[in-house]
């Protein structure tokens, strides 16, 4: 995306309040809605004494850490501080680098995976929750496509390979 275009998708969410409040709570919100569920799954897991939860707990940590360090050494520009333009928080903290990939989509991805390993409603919640958090990433301009993109098939190929292939 260009500068112009992520200029013209801001306006877009700032000039209804429908709009804002859905971004708002898209970008901040659901990540916390995200991470309740899945320490909710956990302690669940821990206390029916579940053997699922070592994969569980195991497979989003390693993506975690993967992620930050991966970004950590290409350490890409934030599209705000590339095209230069305002990002749609204005007290966004500014992150210099470390954009690609997006943590916060690989995260809700991968937690996502893990829903769906044990049970594939809360899985089916877990995936609409992380495509809204992927979306707002980009749309608030914090992220380009490019890094929530990259962030969704780590997820998937981790997800694969932890859930189902070990």
């Amino acid at each position: 995306m260009t500068s112009n275009q992520y200029k013209s998708v801001i306006e877009y969410f700032k000039m209804n309040k429908f709009r804002s409040n859905s971004l708002f709570i898209a970008t901040k919100i659901f990540p916390y809605i995200n991470a309740f569920l899945y320490i909710f799954l956990i302690i669940l897991l821990f206390y029916f004494k579940s053997n699922m939860i070592y994969k569980v707990v195991f497979v989003p940590a390693l993506v975690f850490i993967f992620v930050s360090i991966f970004r950590k050494i290409l350490n890409k520009p934030r599209p705000y501080d590339e095209l230069n333009f305002n990002p749609f928080f204005d007290n966004v903290k500014r992150n210099k680098g470390k954009s690609f990939p997006s943590r916060h989509t690989a995260s809700a991805f991968i937690i996502s995976f893990a829903m769906l390993y044990v049970n594939i409603y809360l899985g089916i919640v877990g995936f609409v929750l992380s495509i809204f958090i992927a979306l707002s990433r980009v749309f608030s301009g914090v992220h380009y496509p490019k890094d929530v993109i990259c962030a969704f098939f780590i997820s998937i190929i981790f997800g694969i390979i932890g859930f189902y292939l070990f």
